[in-house]
């Protein structure tokens, strides 16, 4: 079986690391895989042939099995040329469309986007969901299709080989350790629905917690105006974007996913394969994965629920460190999500007969 994945570029941001991983797993099981994509920057090394392809320009695709597309301007490639491409078109999603597009671009070109993104989706018969609850809000958008075939299958990465960081890195993080009793960490692109003001928002009732946050974005300068109107400065850092993150998290107690939408978040899942304790965001997309028994749970934008999540884990550290680990184990390897991807591609070779995923 020869796979071509599309991308809008080789960027270090996560929907291409998940394809980065996935191909890495989808090696060790004799998958062979190619990469193409469109777009600067080339941030991450694949261990396949990457090629840079136009936009308009129709590429042979008829060496390979499967197309699989990952977010809108592969999916749009994909429709556009979906004359000219005869393997089976998949597309793995990673987003709720309209409502972190709005977000992001706000309402009016948000909107635009999604509503051109779902009209190419409708021309793609396979779809992958990392959750339950993606798939019944594709499904309430897209037109019904009783060719259509879907799956869901969540993240899962390699476990993380943890590296020393830099000299100046460890002497700023240690010197906050030494000072600090409870250090909470944020990782991911600073946007507004990534919910970081929530842990700065900790600090101010919490004179002996600390924290890190780890990223860049659009929310960076008002995340640091918040931390000197507060009185907290001293104790946030904003370390900026830093590859291989995990390498870091060990500096601190806590991973906080406080988005208010995520198609999964690998950041976090690297915390959980560390062993680390999770408060997270009580979102539908993790419901079936997670319960309070193993992840301290929130409601977003709520400052009571958020600080009684982080207490909750300072009074039961051993029990969230052992519930993350576990959930890893059970859901999260790299080896149970691209033995998924591949019955589902085995699956819609077969055009849907014997259905095992």
């Amino acid at each position: 079986m020869k796979i071509a994945f599309l991308l809008p570029s080789l960027s270090n941001k996560g929907p291409v690391i998940f394809t980065y991983n996935l191909i890495k797993g989808l090696l060790e099981i004799g998958i062979e895989c190619e990469v193409f994509y469109f777009n600067e920057p080339v941030e991450l090394e694949f261990s396949v042939k990457c090629t840079k392809i136009g936009f308009f320009k129709a590429f042979d695709f008829s060496s390979f099995d499967v197309i699989h597309s990952t977010m809108a301007k592969p999916d749009a490639y994909i429709f556009i040329h979906q004359n000219n491409i005869k393997a089976k078109k998949v597309s793995s999603l990673h987003c709720f469309v309209n409502e972190d597009l709005v977000q992001l671009r706000g309402k009016l070109i948000g909107g635009i986007y999604s509503f051109i993104w779902l009209y190419c989706l409708k021309n793609i018969n396979n779809l992958i969901f990392s959750s339950n609850e993606m798939s019944k809000y594709y499904f309430k958008k897209l037109k019904e299709n009783k060719k259509r075939l879907s799956t869901i299958i969540p993240y899962g990465i390699p476990n993380p080989i943890v590296q020393k960081i830099d000299d100046k890195s460890d002497l700023l993080l240690r010197n906050l350790r030494s000072e600090y009793k409870t250090i909470l960490l944020g990782c991911g692109n600073l946007i507004k629905r990534k919910g970081f003001y929530q842990l700065i928002n900790y600090l101010s009732k919490n004179d002996n917690a600390a924290v890190v946050i780890i990223g860049d974005g659009t929310c960076l300068d008002e995340l640091k105006e918040q931390a000197v109107g507060m009185g907290v400065i001293q104790r946030t850092i904003f370390l900026g974007f830093r590859e291989n993150s995990f390498n870091y998290y060990s500096y601190c107690d806590i991973f906080c996913m406080s988005s208010n939408s995520e198609g999964f978040g690998l950041a976090m899942i690297e915390a959980m394969s560390l062993g680390m304790p999770i408060v997270c965001s009580d979102l539908e997309i993790y419901k079936d994965y997670f319960t309070s028994e193993n992840i301290s749970l929130f409601q977003f934008g709520n400052e009571n629920s958020f600080n009684s999540a982080i207490n909750l884990v300072i009074n039961n550290k051993e029990k969230y460190i052992n519930g993350s680990h576990t959930l890893f184990k059970k859901y999260f390897s790299l080896k149970t999500m691209s033995e998924r991807h591949k019955k589902f591609y085995d699956f819609i070779g077969n055009d849907g007969v014997n259905l095992y995923v």
